[in-house]
């Protein structure tokens, strides 16, 4: 008995379907044409930084050596920055009509009155990209 190879059964499937299925019949139906390659929906290429490299999405964190005591009550707010494209905007929101715009990883406030302040910090880079964080500060009588 003679056996067949994969290779022979495959040929010869193939040139079944090429012919229209060896039997006089109808052809196969042609092969659809390629379709074009849509345009890409990809976002806007991420910013650079000075040096050219590609600069990671702007991130931080607030947080504060106290968030509750009583009055006069110094906070020293801490900041952690990671990504974005330098310069940075920042602004503060002290939650009693006070604000600053200082750029500091480390900024000091003295709260004189008793009361419950949310403190907002927005910071902004070159690229637009922002991000910001809010931490409570509560504050009791003398």
């Amino acid at each position: 008995m003679r056996s067949w190879t994969p290779a022979i059964v495959v040929a010869a499937t193939l040139g079944l379907i090429a012919c229209g299925g060896g039997d006089g019949g109808e052809k196969a139906p042609p092969a659809p044409a390629a379709q074009p390659t849509p345009p890409s929906t990809a976002a806007a290429a991420p910013a650079v930084d000075a040096d050219d490299s590609e600069a990671e999405p702007l991130s931080i964190f607030l947080d504060a050596n106290v968030i509750e005591g009583k009055a006069p009550l110094t906070v020293v707010f801490k900041v952690d920055v990671d990504g974005g494209t330098v310069p940075l905007k920042w602004k503060w929101d002290y939650g009693n009509g006070a604000s600053s715009a200082a750029p500091e990883t480390e900024h000091t406030y003295v709260y004189e009155k008793p009361g419950v302040f949310l403190v907002e910090l927005e910071v902004e880079d070159s690229a637009g990209d922002s991000d910001f964080d809010i931490l409570e500060i509560e504050v009791f009588d003398k």
